[in-house]
């Protein structure tokens, strides 16, 4: 029932699939300027689409080879935020200010991956301040 629910957003125009032969003919031909004059900008969105994606996965490639899986999962999960800080900018199709949600999100979520990331160097930093210098087990209050 619920993936009933689901295809029905999730598609804007909907677009059966009898229609994607066309589609991708049309898109084709959009690309290489046949189409219409509305179309002159699909050769750069698609072409910079492709670089972008390529760069992407080499990153996660280079990332998961000199890195470990946890700092593959730290820089997935600042995509998301950085994907909305970038589909705010005006040069972007269907760009969308941010809200003020979104930046208590980035900064709560940066915040959570510091401290994921250096705990231990802070927890040590935080016990040397509060450990006696006198000796070992010495009450802090006499």
């Amino acid at each position: 029932m619920n993936l009933i629910c689901v295809r029905d957003y999730s598609q804007d125009p909907v677009v059966y699939p009898r229609e994607i032969p066309q589609n991708m003919v049309d898109g084709w031909r959009c690309y290489i300027g046949v189409l219409n004059e509305s179309c002159h900008m699909a050769p750069i969105y698609v072409n910079l689409y492709l670089v972008v994606n390529i760069l992407y996965n080499i990153l996660i490639i280079l990332i998961l080879k000199h890195g470990s899986a946890t700092i593959f999962f730290m820089a997935m999960t600042i995509s998301v935020p950085l994907g909305d800080i970038a589909f705010s900018f005006k040069f972007m199709p269907n760009h969308e200010p941010m809200t003020v949600y979104d930046w208590i999100g980035l900064v709560v979520l940066i915040h959570g991956l510091v401290l994921y990331r250096f705990w231990e160097q802070i927890q040590r930093a935080v016990i040397a301040i509060i450990k006696p210098r006198g000796g070992e087990g010495q009450p802090l209050l006499a």
